[in-house]
């Protein structure tokens, strides 16, 4: 990259989504450079294109995102954060399975889980600023 070539200001460091999912909140707080789209039961819940920032600019003087991420997933009135630490950038993508309401203590009290559980899959891989700016 030479020093004339234009280079937007940098994306926010965190995003954050809510979706209704069939009558119940579901949100995402993340890094942006990391997520390129988070599907809940395959229902889009971001989408780096759609949603933005698109591209992801970096911040000046950085060619790569960050390598450490937290996503905070909320759904069924539960809050799970991942933490991942990926210094070589090689995680394609996560898949997390939640349980519904209550949780193992349902399960554990002989009830089912008192609902179905969410598959939460978030894609890497997101465009950034440079080089797509």
């Amino acid at each position: 990259m030479n020093g004339d070539t234009y280079r937007p200001e940098p994306s926010p460091s965190t995003r954050k989504v809510k979706k209704d999912l069939g009558g119940r909140e579901f949100s995402a707080s993340f890094y942006p450079g990391f997520a390129r789209s988070i599907d809940v039961n395959g229902d889009p819940v971001y989408d780096q294109k759609t949603d933005g920032p698109y591209p992801f600019v970096l911040p000046d003087g950085a060619e790569q995102p960050w390598s450490t991420s937290a996503v905070e997933l909320t759904t069924q009135g539960s809050t799970v954060t991942l933490y991942v630490d990926d210094p070589s950038h090689v995680v394609e993508s996560i898949q997390v399975t939640l349980r519904g309401p209550g949780g193992v203590r349902a399960s554990e009290s002989g009830g089912d889980g008192a609902g179905e559980p969410d598959v939460v899959t978030i894609q890497n891989t997101p465009v950034f600023c440079p080089p797509y700016c």
